[in-house]
């Protein structure tokens, strides 16, 4: 988990769920409806609420605040 405060102040935690591995698929099987909910998300948490990010860099916990900032802004927010 990495923390960060973002430019309005507001202090973030950030953590990536990865998605349990999951046996290969035979050819003949129809695909899952929700490609990327195999590969994981990377959420963010704050006081303001929490947001999903299914897209992310694999080296997002070498990101700068900046950085992570764009990130949780691409986010969708979670109710």
């Amino acid at each position: 988990m990495i923390r960060y405060i973002d430019s309005a102040g507001w202090a973030w935690e950030v953590c990536e769920v990865v998605a349990p591995a999951t046996p290969p698929r035979r050819a003949d099987a129809p695909p899952p409806a929700d490609e990327d909910s195999a590969l994981g998300s990377l959420y963010f948490f704050s006081r303001l609420g929490t947001r999903r990010l299914r897209a992310y860099p694999d080296s997002w916990s070498h990101l700068t605040t900046p950085d992570l900032e764009r990130l949780c802004h691409d986010a969708q927010e979670i109710n």
